[in-house]
C-alpha cells in the first residue's frame, strides 16, 4: 500500500476519506484507479487508517477524465456498499432462505441505479478534500428519500414475500430497472467462479464462491446472456426462473 505523498506543484488534487469500506475492496478500487489513471500519467495513492480510508488523485493532464473517474468511484461505493447497508438495515423482510434474501437486497440495491447516480452528481463538488460520510449525511437527504420510498413499499408488501411465485414477480421487476450489460459466461471450479466476456476475456474471479455470491453477482450486473457453466444445479434452476430464456447452460469441457 502507498502512503499519501507530500503536495506537488500545479496539479488537479483531490483526497477521498471513506469509511465503512472493505480493506479488500478499497485495495481492489485502488488497483483499478491506478491502472486508469496510469493512461494519461495521473496519480492514484492510497492509505488506510483504522476506521477510514484515504485515496489521493492527482494529474496535470485530462483533469476532466481523471474527475469522471473519481465522481464513479463515489457513486459506487455509495451506490453499491453504503445503499446494501441502509437497504438491509431497513428492510423488514426474514426468510431463511439465503437465496431469496440475497435476491432481494441486491435487487433493491441495484434497482435505477442511473437515477441514484444523477442525484449524487448534481449535489457534488470538486473541492481540493472531502469526508465522503459527511458529503452522504448532509448533502444526500434526498438520495436517502428516494431509497426510503422503494423500502417503504416493499415493507407495505413483505408478506406476499413469502410466497415464490410473488417473489419471484417482485424480484424480476426490480430487475428490469436494472441496466443491462453485455453477456457473460460464469465457470464455477470448485470454490471459485470465472467471469468471462463475449470474447472469452476473464474480467473477474470471485474467490471462495457461494451461490449467495453468484446470485448477487449476477443481479447486479443483469446480463443480457448468461452462460454457465460447472454451476449447481438448484442455483441454475432459480437463475432461470428469474433470468427465464437469457440462462444458457454450457457443459464442462
Amino acid at each position: 500500500m502507498n502512503t499519501l505523498p507530500t503536495k506537488v506543484g500545479s496539479m488537479w488534487e483531490f483526497t477521498l476519506c471513506i469509511d465503512g469500506i472493505d480493506s479488500l475492496l478499497a485495495e481492489a478500487e485502488y488497483i483499478k484507479l491506478k491502472s486508469q489513471f496510469a493512461l494519461f500519467n495521473g496519480l492514484v495513492s492510497r492509505y488506510g487508517s483504522e476506521k477510514n480510508e484515504y485515496f489521493l488523485f492527482a494529474t496535470k493532464t485530462h483533469t476532466n477524465e481523471a474527475k469522471a473517474l473519481v465522481l464513479n468511484f463515489i457513486c459506487d461505493t455509495i451506490n453499491t456498499v453504503w445503499k446494501k447497508k441502509f437497504v438491509s438495515k431497513c428492510l423488514k423482510y426474514n426468510t431463511s432462505s439465503k437465496y431469496k434474501y440475497d435476491s432481494i437486497i441486491q435487487a433493491m440495491v441495484s434497482f435505477d441505479k442511473k437515477s441514484d447516480d444523477e442525484i449524487i452528481a448534481e449535489n457534488f463538488q470538486f473541492t481540493n478534500e472531502m469526508n465522503l460520510a459527511s458529503f452522504y449525511n448532509f448533502r444526500l437527504r434526498v438520495l436517502r428519500q428516494k431509497w426510503e420510498q422503494l423500502i417503504a413499499i416493499t415493507n407495505e408488501n413483505i408478506g406476499f414475500l413469502n410466497f415464490d411465485e410473488t417473489f419471484l414477480d417482485i424480484v424480476r421487476f426490480l430487475v428490469e430497472g436494472i441496466e443491462v450489460t453485455s453477456e457473460i459466461k460464469v465457470v464455477q471450479k470448485n470454490k471459485d467462479a470465472q467471469i468471462y466476456d463475449i470474447n472469452e476475456n476473464l474480467i473477474q474471479t470471485i474467490t471462495r464462491t457461494t451461490n449467495s455470491k453468484l446470485i448477487s453477482y449476477i443481479i447486479s450486473k443483469n446480463p443480457k446472456s448468461i452462460t454457465l457453466v460447472g454451476v449447481d444445479a438448484d442455483l441454475t434452476e432459480y437463475l432461470k426462473n428469474i433470468f427465464y430464456n437469457r440462462i444458457k447452460i454450457e457443459n464442462n469441457s
